[in-house]
């Protein structure tokens, strides 16, 4: 005992890699250090890209036309041009993005290594948008970095001049390059197969070794035309996984393109708005949008999928690539719309699934309750259906109009029992039309619905959000209903109810994205 030459030692000979020295390099070892995407996935997307690119003198990218291409596989002809509109932005998006730590000073082409970065990010974001449905705390806020690095993917605004001769470089300048050195570095280290318990860790990569990633720099703005075309794009491919593919959309492309319009006029500051701000983007996306870019599972998915990888030829071609995905790229499993109610449809299911705190087992939404008619609204009948519909999660729905135009409103309830009374928790209040935003409930208490006040019967939605004070929803059997936001100058929306809807859906369960 004690002897020390008996103490685990690195192997004669052994050398720790060296520290990445280009930028390809260092996204690659960041790539591998994530665990997120296996050798079968990176052999997948090699052959895909290959298939898919241009070839110029030794190198190989992707054009706006091949991305196009790639994603058309998979795409009915009715939506080629929602497709053919957003991918501009959409390719921008992807080259920045896979740029990462560097997407404010980007790669100028798509390469086989940025859009490796680009899948691994969205898959990483895929699994924190998971682990945000289980944050027990309602203050806690997982995603906000994600939206920061979205942000700065989707501007068009260039960084202007040299930062380094503005200002001196901060932590917080480079917190995306540390991101990525710290997970590089967490495995560099050698690990002796004697003593498990023996670990000698590797050299360290010090961000003051590279250029600054400059996370800080939030000064651009995102196209409003562009943004919208990308959010088009979005809708369409947002219920994927829950069994509705693109091509129900086919039917319903005036309804999809006045709810783009809603869901974009949450982004205008002001008629003129041109251009969404981070400040903008960040409290609309946060509040209002948190499944966003769950659309892009569903467009990037045959990339890095392994379940067809077999059946591809030694040397495919673009009709050839083509034609096996649209053969073999199917959901999971394959699920009719819910049949349309008299507010419910497939664009505002859509508008749902992007809206909600967890995800929706969009495959037993149903409608259970409903009635018509600004005089038909019995409050005692609302709750009845709320109180005995069989699942303990409930959307309630309600369209009406305010002066010549058409409102949509809404709330998420939960079903409780205290002392045996069943009641009703609110968990978010939103309105779909004409303008689209969310409220999710800071703290989650259980109140009673019902309201009478001198024999007038009415219900009370409210929801206490973290910034905007008390939001409430108040339907009046006299066939009124009234939207307020406390903290807001103008607070509040008094309408004329025309329907009443009540859904009934399961707390969602996680789903596999794909086989990978």
């Amino acid at each position: 005992m004690g002897n020390s030459s008996s103490r685990p030692k690195l192997p004669e000979g052994f050398e720790f890699p060296p520290p990445p020295q280009t930028r390809d390099e260092l996204r690659d070892r960041y790539g591998y250090a994530l665990f997120v995407f296996h050798t079968e996935c990176r052999r997948r997307l090699e052959v895909v890209f290959d298939v898919f690119c241009t070839v110029s003198g030794s190198t190989k990218y992707w054009s706006e036309s091949n991305l196009a291409d790639f994603i058309q596989s998979t795409f009915p002809p009715e939506l080629t041009p929602i497709l053919n509109d957003a991918i501009p932005v959409l390719h921008r998006f992807v080259r920045r993005l896979g740029s990462f730590p560097y997407q404010n000073d980007p790669e100028e082409l798509l390469t086989y290594n940025v859009l490796q970065m680009a899948v691994i990010l969205l898959i990483v974001h895929d699994e924190k948008r998971w682990s945000a449905d289980q944050e027990v705390t309602r203050t806690s806020d997982p995603l906000a970095n994600s939206r920061v690095v979205i942000f700065q993917s989707l501007t068009t605004l260039e960084p202007s001049g040299s930062k380094e001769g503005q200002r001196q470089r901060s932590e917080e300048d480079d917190l995306h390059l540390q991101k990525v050195l710290d997970e590089i570095n967490s495995r560099n280290y050698w690990r002796d197969p004697e003593y498990p318990k023996w670990i000698f860790p590797g050299p360290e990569c010090q961000a003051s070794d590279y250029p600054s990633s400059w996370s800080k720099d939030l000064h651009g703005s995102v196209p409003m035309d562009e943004f919208k075309s990308l959010l088009r794009l979005f809708l369409v491919a947002q219920l994927y996984r829950g069994g509705i593919d693109v091509q129900a959309f086919s039917n319903c492309l005036s309804r999809l393109e006045n709810i783009t319009d809603c869901m974009l006029a949450a982004f205008e500051e002001d008629h003129d708005t041109t251009g969404i701000s981070w400040e903008v983007f960040d409290r609309v996306v946060k509040r209002s949008m948190p499944r966003l870019l769950f659309g892009c599972a569903r467009l990037f998915g045959p990339l890095y999928s392994t379940k067809y990888l077999g059946g591809f030829p030694a040397s495919p071609s673009v009709l050839e690539t083509q034609g096996i995905f649209r053969d073999t790229y199917l959901p999971l499993f394959q699920q009719k719309a819910p049949t349309s109610g008299v507010i419910l449809d497939l664009p505002i299911l859509t508008q749902l699934a992007i809206l909600m705190p967890t995800i929706l087992q969009i495959e037993t939404v149903s409608v259970c309750w409903s009635v018509t008619g600004n005089n038909q609204l019995r409050i005692h009948d609302l709750l009845t259906a709320l109180i005995k519909a069989l699942t303990d999660r409930l959307i309630v729905l309600i369209s009406g109009s305010r002066g010549n135009r058409r409102v949509v409103f809404g709330a998420l309830l939960t079903k409780t029992s205290i002392e045996a009374k069943p009641q009703m928790m609110a968990d978010r209040l939103f309105q779909l039309e004409p303008v689209y935003r969310g409220f999710c409930s800071l703290k989650r208490d259980s109140e009673d619905l019902l309201m009478i006040h001198n024999d007038r019967i009415s219900m009370l939605i409210a929801v206490h959000t973290e910034s905007l004070g008390r939001v409430e929803l108040l339907l009046d059997e006299t066939g009124s209903g009234r939207f307020t936001v406390s903290h807001e100058m103008t607070s509040e929306q008094s309408f004329c109810i025309d329907a009443v809807e009540v859904l009934s859906v399961n707390k969602g369960r996680k789903s596999i994205m794909f086989e990978y």
